[in-house]
Parts: structure tokens; C-alpha cells; sequence
């Protein structure tokens, strides 16, 4: 049999019985699997080896699940099994997902091993995808025995997501009673609903997954089980019972890194008559099945929340530029020593020093480091001037491996005036298109500042922006311009979860305008991300704009474009006469495919941050 046609029949449900003789028989499990057919004859005296295999998806890596399949195959497995999210979904579509089964089956049908299915919550999160998966490979549970062992593989979505059904669990009961001299039992499973019961049970309410039934039914015998969907490799141990969270094999990372469980592996498990042998091999490298337990997860947890940098931002002054002095400040909230190192990156009109930093910050202590800024030449500040400090942080606990976090700060340098509001040359329609528009001359190739995950974000090429403003007599206008090279969204989602546009307008008259305003009471905040239609974009908090606001967000062939118009009558009644000035603020959020987080892209430091530049983003009326 060709590859081809190994790939054509392995598209289909099969059903086998895999059984202490390896022949088919009447009353065989149905099982979703690809190229089951190929599964070697039951020899009890032959060892047995497989590979798992993780999320694909969630914001799929061109290329990493490829690789995962051909590394995976060298090892020559027994079969394949998987937790789930194989394709993107999230559409009723039965084209779009024919079209997107289609790729997978035939990366999948690459194997010369047998693979096994199990759904994820990308793969089946709507009746119409459901349909689709009894129609392409049969059950979304099943169980299987091969050399004495029971392989238990359910779902999580079975429906709705996040849960098991009573008659999953009555599935469930009767293939372990009918399969009680098993030499193991492994479970496979998407979601790892244990985790929702603890937080459920920690906040005193039913979280409803089903998944303590079969739990319990499961725990008085010998046990694996693996588990996908947070993208975190996680070991654990409940009740004597190992439960390994598999991270990806292309879905979506940040890749922080084997002590921080954000790596693409495959993981092999070896049955022997002691039990199975478990190791975990990273694509660029091999690693012990404890290379990231709930401890070390909790570890980098904690100094992701409890560690930041800070630059104040520093003002010019008034004339020509010549120098100023800052301070950089390392604050270490963790139990555990901290080393730092940062390094400035060379600018033509500013030279810092020391350009490189390298410090020890105790536990719960901070240090502190003076910077003087020297111009190569005397000049004049009118852009704010953003100076990089790029930095790595090392945290080392006395009972785990080092764990490493790696971003970057911005220092601004800044003698803002305010900017010009023209009045609008012609009529302009809230659609979007932003072809009205005869400018857009605020440009940020360059944040000021990046929060959030600012290591996903590469540079200009990977996000940029830039906006224009303008009013007529019955509203003031605002239009956005996104340039991403990989524009991701999701109407289900919150605009900060996506790629989007966080515009912040502080109409207060200027005498009354403070640090840090306060969402909705002293500034309004509108957010918006591109919907299912022009005519309908995500925006967050609707009901509270002003009364007459119109928005648009639609996506273009560069990225997407928001526009806004606010009603002048809102300016004039939050200034008492009519409005003279305004304060306005632009970010974007970029999410890329390869990242887990995202990086906030800032115009002018975050109104809500330690860098906010009060006066910074005043708009004057023209």
C-alpha cells in the first residue's frame, strides 16, 4: 500500500479488535483512528512502545507538528496516540472544515505507525463539527487493548466542552469491568478536568465535568493518565496515580522553556512488567519526565507575577538636549535570589550609561541602578524617544532547575507638545475604509512602550500602527490603521485576547485631568477587534459609550482598521463649554500564531502604569 492510499483509508473510522489474537471479531470497539490497520499482531513477549503526540493548534506553528510526525515515526512506535485540538475549528462551515481535515489527515497519513484520535476543543465545539467527526473517524471515545494493556481514550467535549457524560462514565465502567486482568490502564483525555474540580471545590461550587465519576471508578487499579490543552507540560501525582499534562507539538507557545513546561516535545512511553517508563523528547533535546512538575510551573508563575523592571520616563527640558540622568529599578517579589543583566541597545542620538547592567537582587528586595543620558549631539526632543533596555532574568530556587524570563523596558525620553485636532476637509463615514481620511499622521513603528509579553513582539515588521483625528461640528473622529503580519481573531473572544484596538480619550477639561484617570469615570475606554462582519465588530462594554458613538473594525489586506467617531456633545458636556482640548492614547494588541500571550503596543505609556507621561497624547482643536 502507497503512502496515498495509506493516507486516503486512514482518513476513515475503523473498527478492530484489538485483542490477545490481533484478528477482527464480531462485537469490536470502534475506534477513530488513522491507519489501524497497521497495527503489528498481539505478541505478549514483544515489548511495547508509543509516542504521544500534543496540541497542534490554538494558533498552529507552520511546520513544528511535520516535524513532531517524522521524528516521532524514527523511532519506529507500536502506534501514535494524541490528546486532541488537531485542527483550528471554531466554524460551521463544513467546507472550511473539510478543507482543514483534509490537511491534517494528510500530515497525520505521513506515519507509518497506526494514530489515534481524540477530540480537543478545537476539534468539536459545535454541533456541526461533531457531525463532522462521527462522519470522518466514528466515536469520540473508545477503548482498546493491545499486549495486555487497556488504552482508555475519552473525551472532554462530549457535550458541552469541558465535561463527560453519565453514559461516557457508564462507557467507561464497562471496559475496565470486562478488562479486569490488564496488566496497565492509560487514559487519554483532552482537557484536564481535574483541574477545573479543585478550583470548582477551592470556590465551594460544582464544577460539573463529570470527570469524578470515572475518576473513582478508575482508582483501584494500576493507571496512567495524560492530558493536553493548557499547552504546559505538567507532571503530577494524584493518589499514587501519574497525570501528565503533554505541552505542544505546534500549537500555540511562548516556548519559555523546559522549567517553565512551554516546549514542543514528543513524549515515549515504554511498557515493561514493572510498568511504563515515561521520557519526554523535547524537538531539541531529551529531557526526564519531571522536567516540569506543578512545583516548577508555580515557580515561574511566581516570578512572571512577582518581578518587574521599571524606567521612569525622563523629560528633556526646555532648548536643546544635552543630558539627563535616570534610574532603573529591579524589584525581585520571590523567595529566591534573582540575577539580572540588561543591555541597552545603541542609539544614533543618545548614549546611556553604563549601556550594560548586571546585578544580584535578594529575595523580596529590589536594587536600584543610576544611567546618565548623554546626546551625541545637542538636539531637539519632539517625538518622544523610546531607549530600549533588553534584559534576562535568571531565578534560582534551591530545589528546581534555574528558571530564566527574558523581555524588555523602555526608558523614554520625552518634551511632548501637544498636537493638532484638525477639522475634518470633508465628510467622513464611520466604515472603516479610512479612504476619507487625507492623513493619518501618528505613527508608532516604535512603541513607547510594550507590555504584557513584549518578547512576542519582533519589531515593526511583525506590528505596527498609525492613527489620525479629526471633527466636524457634530462629532470627534478616530481612524486606526494595523499593519500585522499575521492578523489572528476570534469574535468569541475579548478584544484584548486578540489582536485588537484599545483606544483611551480623556475628555475632562485639561485643569482636571490627573496621572492616571480612572476607566469609564474620568477617561473613556473603547476597544475594538474585527467581528463576523463590517457591520458588526467585537467592542467591549457596548452599552457604556455615549450615546450616538459609532465604531467600525474590518480587516484589510495589511492587517485591520478601526475607526470611531464620538459625539462632540460628549467632549463639551465633560468640559462644560465647548471642548478645547483632549487626551488620547492608542494601543494594539498583536497576538501571533506561535505565542500563547501577546504583546500591547503603545503609543504613549499606559495611563494605568508607573511611565504614564501625564500631559503626553493632548490633542489641541485647530
Amino acid at each position: 500500500m502507497n503512502r496515498l492510499s495509506r493516507a486516503v483509508f486512514a482518513a476513515l473510522a475503523v473498527l478492530v479488535l484489538l485483542s490477545s489474537s490481533g484478528r477482527a471479531a464480531e462485537n469490536a470497539p470502534a475506534v477513530a483512528a488513522l491507519g489501524a490497520e497497521r497495527l503489528a499482531a498481539e505478541d505478549a513477549a514483544a515489548p511495547m512502545q508509543f509516542a504521544i503526540v500534543g496540541d497542534r493548534t490554538g494558533g498552529c506553528r507552520a511546520g513544528v507538528f511535520e516535524q513532531a510526525v517524522e521524528r516521532a515515526g524514527l523511532l519506529g512506535p507500536d502506534f501514535v496516540m494524541s490528546i486532541g485540538d488537531f485542527i483550528e475549528g471554531g466554524t460551521e462551515d463544513e467546507a472550511v472544515l473539510q478543507t482543514q481535515w483534509d490537511e491534517f489527515v494528510a500530515l497525520a497519513g505521513r506515519l507509518e505507525a497506526p494514530f489515534f484520535l481524540l477530540p480537543g476543543n478545537h476539534d468539536i465545539s459545535n454541533p456541526t463539527m461533531a457531525k463532522k467527526w462521527r462522519e470522518r473517524f466514528g466515536p469520540s471515545y473508545y477503548h482498546f487493548v493491545h499486549r495486555g494493556v487497556l488504552f482508555l481514550c475519552l473525551s472532554t467535549e462530549d457535550p458541552p466542552r469541558g465535561h463527560m457524560s453519565a453514559e461516557q462514565a457508564d462507557y467507561v465502567a464497562r471496559a475496565l469491568a470486562e478488562n479486569r486482568n490488564v496488566r496497565w490502564t492509560f487514559v487519554f483525555m483532552h482537557q484536564p478536568l481535574w483541574r477545573d474540580e479543585e478550583q470548582a471545590r477551592k470556590e465551594g461550587r460544582d464544577a460539573g465535568t463529570g470527570w469524578p465519576a470515572i475518576e473513582a471508578i478508575l482508582a483501584d487499579r494500576p493507571y496512567t493518565l495524560f492530558a493536553g490543552h493548557t499547552h504546559t507540560y505538567t507532571y503530577e501525582e494524584r493518589g499514587g496515580h501519574e497525570y501528565i499534562i503533554v505541552a505542544t507539538c505546534g500549537g500555540a507557545s511562548s516556548l519559555a522553556g523546559p522549567a517553565a513546561g512551554q516546549f514542543d516535545h514528543v513524549t515515549w512511553v515504554t511498557m515493561t512488567d514493572q510498568g511504563p517508563r515515561i521520557a519526554v523528547l523535547a524537538l531539541d533535546g531529551l529531557h526526564d519526565k519531571r522536567v516540569a512538575t506543578a512545583e516548577s510551573i508555580q515557580q515561574y508563575v511566581s516570578l512572571l507575577g512577582n518581578f518587574d523592571v521599571e524606567a521612569p520616563a525622563v523629560r528633556a527640558g526646555d532648548g536643546l538636549f544635552e543630558s539627563a540622568e535616570a534610574e532603573i529599578l529591579v524589584r525581585n517579589g520571590t523567595d529566591a535570589e534573582l540575577l539580572f543583566q540588561g543591555v541597552f541597545d545603541l542609539e544614533e542620538k543618545v548614549v546611556v550609561e553604563p549601556q550594560r547592567l548586571s546585578l544580584s537582587v535578594p529575595p523580596k528586595g529590589s536594587e536600584r541602578v543610576a544611567v546618565r543620558l548623554t546626546a551625541v549631539k545637542p538636539f531637539e526632543v519632539t517625538d518622544p524617544e523610546p531607549i530600549v533596555l533588553r534584559w534576562a532574568a535568571e531565578h534560582r530556587p534551591e530545589d528546581g532547575p534555574p528558571i530564566r524570563r527574558e523581555g524588555t523596558t523602555r526608558l523614554v525620553l520625552h518634551n511632548e507638545k501637544p498636537l493638532a485636532c484638525p477639522r475634518a476637509e470633508g465628510p467622513v463615514t464611520v466604515d472603516g475604509r479610512l479612504d476619507d481620511w487625507p492623513a493619518l499622521p501618528c505613527e508608532c513603528t516604535r512603541p513607547i512602550q510594550v507590555r504584557h509579553d513584549p518578547a512576542t513582539w519582533h519589531g515593526p515588521e511583525d506590528g505596527r500602527f498609525r492613527f489620525g483625528v479629526a471633527y466636524d461640528d457634530a462629532f470627534l473622529y478616530i481612524a486606526v490603521e494595523v499593519t500585522d503580519d499575521a492578523a489572528l481573531g476570534d469574535p468569541s473572544l475579548t478584544v484584548w485576547s486578540q489582536d485588537g484596538v484599545e483606544i483611551r480619550l480623556d475628555a475632562r477639561a485639561a485643569a482636571e485631568r490627573g496621572p492616571m484617570p480612572e476607566e469609564w469615570t474620568d477617561a473613556l475606554p473603547i476597544l475594538l477587534s474585527p467581528g463576523r462582519t463590517p457591520e458588526a465588530p467585537v467592542v467591549w462594554e457596548p452599552g457604556k459609550l455615549p450615546e450616538g458613538t459609532r465604531v467600525a473594525c474590518v480587516r484589510t489586506e495589511t492587517g485591520f482598521a478601526a475607526e470611531v467617531a464620538v459625539p462632540s456633545a460628549y467632549l463639551d458636556a465633560r468640559q462644560g463649554d465647548a471642548w478645547k482640548t483632549f487626551r488620547l492614547n492608542v494601543a494594539v494588541d498583536d497576538f501571533d500564531p506561535s505565542d500563547i500571550g501577546g504583546a500591547q503596543l503603545w503609543w504613549r505609556p499606559d495611563w494605568r502604569s508607573e511611565e504614564n507621561l501625564a500631559p503626553a497624547g493632548t490633542f489641541e482643536r485647530k
